[in-house]
C-alpha cells in the first residue's frame, strides 16, 4: 500500500499548513520483504517503485522490513530495483527486524548486508539521524531491539532517546513541520 501526502498536521491535531510554505510530498512504503528475482514480494516492490515514478515525490521512506531475511541476495535486488527511480526522488531506509540477518533461530544482531548495500546518506535510522528540506524535519529512530539474538521487539534504547531529549530543541523548535519514522511499535519497558 502506498501513502502519499502533501499537509502535515500538528500532533495536538490542529491543521498548521501555511499556503505560502513550500509543499514537500513524500511516499511511505513498508514491508517490502525483497527477497530476490521473479518472487510476488520482490515484483511487488518493482511494482510500487514504478507507481512512485508516476506520481514523482520529492521522498520516498521505506520504514523496516526492506529485506526479506537479511541476506545478500535481498540486498543486491532491493538496490537494483529502488536504482530504477526517477533521479530526483530522494529515499531513505528505517530499519526493520527482517533488515537482520536472519537464522532458524531467529536474527542475529548483524547488520553486515544492510550496511554493504545501503549507502550511508540512505540510512534515516542510523543514531541521531535527520535532516530539514524547506522548514521540514525528519527524524529517523532505529527502534528495533534483537533480545537475545532470538527474537525482535520495537524500542528506543535509552541512547537514543537521551539525545532526542537533549537535542529536542534544535530538532523541533528550528523546524516548522517535524516527522518521525520507525519501523516498529514501541513497547513500554516499565
Amino acid at each position: 500500500m502506498i501513502y502519499a501526502t502533501e499537509k502535515v498536521k500538528a500532533f495536538d491535531g490542529d491543521l498548521v499548513y501555511d499556503p505560502n510554505d513550500e509543499i514537500l510530498t513524500f511516499i511511505h512504503l513498508t514491508d517490502t520483504h525483497v527477497k530476490g528475482e521473479n518472487d510476488d514480494l520482490t515484483l511487488n516492490f518493482e511494482n510500487a517503485i514504478e507507481t512512485v515514478n508516476l506520481i514523482d515525490p520529492d521522498f520516498l521512506f521505506i520504514t523496516g522490513d526492506i529485506a526479506d531475511a537479511g541476506y545478500n541476495e535481498n540486498y543486491q535486488s532491493f538496490i537494483s530495483i529502488i536504482n530504477t527511480l526517477n533521479p530526483g526522488i530522494r529515499w531513505y531506509t528505517v530499519l526493520g527486524n527482517h533488515d537482520y540477518y536472519l537464522t532458524p533461530l531467529g536474527p542475529i544482531d548483524d547488520l553486515e548486508e544492510y550496511n554493504k548495500y545501503i549507502p550511508p546518506n540512505h540510512r534515516l535510522s542510523d543514531r541521531n539521524n535527520w535532516f530539514t528540506e524547506t522548514g521540514y524535519r525528519f527524524i529517523g529512530f532505529d527502534s528495533v531491539d534483537v533480545n537475545d539474538e532470538t527474537s525482535v521487539t520495537g524500542m528506543i534504547d535509552s541512547d537514543e532517546l537521551y539525545w532526542f531529549i537533549e537535542d529536542f530543541e534544535t530538532i523541533f523548535v528550528t523546524s516548522k513541520y517535524s516527522i518521525a519514522y520507525r519501523y516498529l511499535p514501541l513497547r513500554d519497558t516499565n
